[in-house]
Formats: C-alpha cells, sequence, structure tokens
C-alpha cells in the first residue's frame, strides 16, 4: 500500500499519486487542516471523459475503508488532470464523471440493489454490503456536500465518501466497487480517519483539508438489514463467473441474466457486478488472441422485435463493466441476437432461463 504525505497546509504529493497524468500540487485553502499525516492510497483507476471530443483524464483513487461507528465507510477522491478543461468541471460536465460513482447520490431506494455503483464486497462471507439509504438520498456519504462531485478543478482531487453497513468483526478484508472498477483485497482501519473536517454543504472537500465526520445519529436511524445482500451462486461454485462451455481455441461464459438483471431490465445488480468481473478474471487468464464479443439473449416470450432490442442493451451494460477490467488493448464487441441460438428449450421455463443470458466469446492465444 503507498502513503502520500502532506505537510504545511499543501497537498504535497497527492497529485503524484498518478506519474505522468500532469496532476498538480496545488495549495491547499486555508482552511486546511495543517497537521502532520498520511494519505493512504489502496488503488487507482483513470477515467476517460464520456462525452467525445473532451481533453483530459480523471484520476480515481480508492483510500481506505473505515469500520467508523456502528458502520463502514469507504473514502475515495476524483481529480482531474491538469490538461482538462476548467468548464469541464462545472456543475454540467462534472456530472459526467460523478454520474459513474454511484454511491446512492440522488437515488430512489428502490433503484439502489439494481443501479448503484458503489459496494463493499465480503466473498469469503458471500455478502455484497450496498450504500445506507434515507428518504431518496444516501446517509453520511458525498451528497451532503451537495456539489462535491460536480464542481471539479482541474489539478485539485475532491474527497468522495459513502457508508455501508457495519461488518462482522471477523472480516479484516474486502473487495470493493467503485465506477464499475473492483479494487481486490482491501484490508478494514478500525476508527475514523484523522484529522476531520466539517462537511461543506456546498463546496468540494479537497484531499487533505481533512476527512469528513460521519454523522453516527444519523448512521443508526437505517436499518442496516435492508442494505446486505446475499451474492448469488449460478453454477457449480460460489463466486463462480457463469457456465462455461469449451470449443477448440475458444471458449463461451454464459453469465445468467436472472443474476445479472431484474425483470425486463438492462441495469446490472450487485450480484451480477460480482459475476463479470470474476468472467473478467477468467478472460484475462485466457490471453485474448481477439476480440472479445459480448452478446445478449433472450428467451422467445414476448415480441422478437422487443427481445432482440433487450438483448442489445443488456449486452451493452455488461460490456460497460467488462471493459475496464481486461488488459489494456483488449477490444470488446457488443451485440444482441435476441431469441437466436437458444441453448436449451423454450417450451419450458428451466429452458427459458438458460436461454435468457449474455455470452462472452473468447478465442485463446
Amino acid at each position: 500500500m503507498m502513503t502520500v504525505h502532506f505537510h504545511s497546509r499543501r497537498i504535497k504529493a497527492a497529485f503524484t499519486l498518478a506519474i505522468g497524468l500532469g496532476l498538480a500540487a496545488s495549495a491547499v485553502p486555508a482552511t486546511a487542516r495543517a497537521d502532520d499525516g498520511a494519505i493512504p492510497v489502496q488503488g487507482q483507476l483513470r477515467l476517460s471523459p464520456q462525452k467525445q471530443g473532451v481533453k483530459g483524464k480523471a484520476v480515481l483513487s480508492l483510500h481506505s475503508v473505515n469500520a467508523v461507528d456502528g458502520a463502514t465507510t469507504v473514502f475515495y477522491s476524483l481529480a482531474l488532470t491538469k490538461d482538462s478543461p476548467a468548464q469541464y468541471g462545472s456543475h454540467a460536465n462534472g456530472h459526467d464523471y460523478a454520474s459513474r460513482l454511484g454511491n446512492g447520490h440522488y437515488t430512489e431506494p428502490n433503484l439502489v440493489a439494481g443501479a448503484n455503483d458503489g459496494a463493499v464486497i465480503d466473498p469469503k462471507g458471500s455478502k455484497i454490503y450496498l450504500p445506507l439509504i434515507s428518504g431518496k438520498y444516501c446517509v453520511a456519504c458525498s451528497a451532503q456536500a451537495y456539489k462535491s462531485m460536480f464542481n471539479l478543478t482541474p489539478g485539485l482531487a475532491t474527497i468522495g465518501w459513502f457508508t455501508v453497513p457495519k461488518l462482522p468483526s471477523g472480516v479484516t478484508t474486502v473487495d470493493v466497487s467503485v465506477a464499475n472498477h473492483l479494487f481486490t483485497g482491501v484490508k478494514i482501519t478500525s476508527g475514523a480517519p484523522t484529522p476531520t473536517a466539517a462537511v461543506p454543504q456546498f463546496d468540494p472537500l479537497y484531499l487533505g483539508q481533512g476527512w469528513p465526520a460521519i454523522d453516527a445519529a444519523s448512521v443508526a436511524k437505517v436499518n442496516q438489514s435492508l442494505f446486505i445482500k446475499d451474492v448469488v451462486a449460478t453454477s457449480e461454485a460460489q463466486g463462480d463467473s457463469g457456465r462455461e462451455r469449451k470449443t477448440a481455441g475458444e471458449s463461451r461464459l454464459d453469465l445468467d441474466s436472472e443474476v445479472l438483471f431484474a425483470k425486463d431490465s438492462d441495469v446490472v445488480k450487485p450480484a451480477g457486478k460480482t459475476q463479470i468481473l470474476a468472467a473478467a478474471k477468467k478472460i484475462t487468464a485466457m490471453r485474448p488472441s481477439g476480440p472479445v464479443l459480448v452478446t445478449g439473449y433472450t428467451d422467445n416470450l414476448g415480441s422478437a422485435a422487443h427481445g432482440l432490442d433487450l438483448s442489445k442493451r443488456r449486452a451493452a451494460a455488461v460490456t460497460k463493466i467488462l471493459q475496464p477490467q481486461l488488459p489494456a488493448g483488449t477490444k470488446v464487441v457488443s451485440q444482441g441476437k435476441g431469441e437466436a441460438d437458444p441453448v436449451a428449450t423454450n417450451d419450458t421455463e428451466s429452458g427459458r432461463q438458460l436461454n435468457r443470458r449474455v455470452t462472452i466469446t473468447v478465442k485463446e492465444s
């Protein structure tokens, strides 16, 4: 694990974490804490703009997972590189990055289980811990600082955080999902990080100013059991990447749509995300020799046109999560075939369930 030190009201190397990305060692505003300390970094991810033709990138850093009073909080930061246009950090354009972080920001409670990008996963205990929600908004999270992830300043790292249920005392390491990326084997730190800082209502909290104080009272009001889900096993082993079919020089992984999506939906569920990430590890080990093909399929219920459209959207949703997990340069092609190419009869529900799938085809080197 890397650590980055900051001294005398300056973020001294919070932006040297991603060498070559052009992040500035900018001075912290006068409200910053002057305490000496260390900023832990568990892992990093480069994010590119979703808008075409926009220069610059963002660096997402996972800092720590902390066992706080009655809950568990994940701390991360997001920084635009110096070459990002200043206006790209504005409210309208900053949403491009912020929308991919999820974490319950402005999320309806009934969508949390299927659409939220933030999660803490206990692989051994087969549990997924989702961000706590009260009403329409997350509790003890970045949404408290209303525009924290929408008004981004090139060269400065803005702190983000979300809070999930308290983990069992025996859990010491977890996997953390942020922005469709899985950080594995992250150690849990006991107690809140220090120094702490008051959470601004409208302004960002920059890395080096202190860590946001977690409101234990608001956390205590939430029924945490609603935000603990089981990891679903779909084949011979828990946490398996799906059913695998092999031919000479080619492998096909069938991901169960029942695990990936809710009925008639193209939004990947947390359990489905876990399955896709497991598939990514298996595909990486295969050392693909050509493009990876992601194909969506449905059963024969409903109109053929609707099934074809749904299969395309589901394949695209899987591709969005799968692509960043594969080795650099790996091409991923997405397509939908609707009810074509069934692998079982559509005359029974068990057969139709097998046909509702997303198949990942890999040519091995």
